[in-house]
């Protein structure tokens, strides 16, 4: 099974942005490249918008919304306003936030 995922390099140390399907002590084969440019916010909206499913939905936004930018804005707070405002059940919990299942 191979499988490809960004990873973020720090102190010497290969990280996968993703859990890995993987058990402790597995041998992997590790082929580096640099990631490819990320799309601009325009593409991304337009590939959500063309998602078919909410896993596809969810998959972009993982991939392109997974760190916060460094003016604070915090995404998962946005949506959440947005849906309250449309009488929508929010996405979280406020007790939930941050939580990872």
């Amino acid at each position: 099974m191979a499988v490809t995922t960004p990873a973020v390099y720090e102190n010497g140390v290969l990280r996968p942005i993703r859990p890995l399907d993987l058990k402790d002590g597995e041998l992997v084969q590790l082929t580096v490249s640099p990631a490819p440019p990320r799309p601009s916010d325009e593409e991304i909206v337009a590939m959500m918008k063309a998602a078919k499913t909410p896993e596809e939905l969810f998959a972009i936004a993982n991939t392109y919304m997974r760190d916060q930018p460094e003016d604070g804005y915090d995404y998962l707070e946005a949506l959440n306003e947005n849906r309250r405002r449309d009488g929508a059940r929010p996405l979280y919990l406020p007790e939930d936030k941050g939580k990872t299942w």
